[in-house]
């Protein structure tokens, strides 16, 4: 949540200083590599050493996933994996890019504005992942939460697209706050990872 806020601060204090673009990747990079040292300095193997496996690259596959589907798996645990991987779509990193056009082009936004936005954006998605959806997944069941937060992120996601208002665009965080960034899916993940787990 700190980076999803911080980040476009300084990225937008490099780019205002007349910077080239590629300043803001040096320090995307170089906050990596810090991140990188801090959870090996810091952060101790969850594992037992009896029960850790070696690296392998077979373990980076990104279509790992679909055994999954193989036969054998029950079929609850297929359509709550199915919906909560359809939902993570709308996850703050796949839609970042659309945004940031929409910005552009057609709400004429500068670097600072957008900037702005993604602050704003950014605290209001940490305080409703702190508070607001856990608070809604405690007096729902799993059913309601995620109809509700889809409807929501629709109701954003619509207001959004209608005009090229910024007033809009900005008054469209509000809708999307319960469902923001894949939290969506919070249900369906904690229901999928039970099967999984049985």
């Amino acid at each position: 949540g700190l980076g999803v806020i911080l980040g476009p601060i300084l990225e937008g204090a490099v780019l205002s200083r007349g910077f080239a673009i590629r300043c803001s990747y040096l320090l995307a990079a170089v906050v990596s590599a810090v991140q990188v040292a801090y959870q090996l300095a810091l952060v101790d193997e969850s594992h037992p050493k009896a029960e850790r496996r070696p690296f392998s690259i077979a373990g980076l596959n990104p279509l790992g996933f679909l055994k999954l589907f193989n036969p054998g798996t029950p079929t609850a645990l297929k359509k709550l994996v199915l919906v909560a991987s359809l939902q993570s779509f709308l996850e703050g990193k796949n839609v970042v890019d659309m945004v940031q056009i929409w910005q552009r082009q057609h709400l004429k936004w500068d670097v600072l504005k957008m900037r702005d936005f993604t602050v704003t954006y950014g605290c209001c998605a940490f305080v409703a992942g702190q508070l607001l959806t856990p608070f809604l997944l405690k007096i729902s069941s799993a059913r309601a939460f995620t109809t509700f937060a889809n409807l929501t992120n629709a109701t954003g996601f619509i207001m959004r697209g209608w005009a090229e208002n910024p007033l809009i665009f900005w008054l469209a965080i509000i809708p999307m706050l319960p469902g923001v960034n894949g939290s969506s899916a919070s249900a369906m993940k904690a229901i999928a990872s039970d099967h999984a787990l049985a």
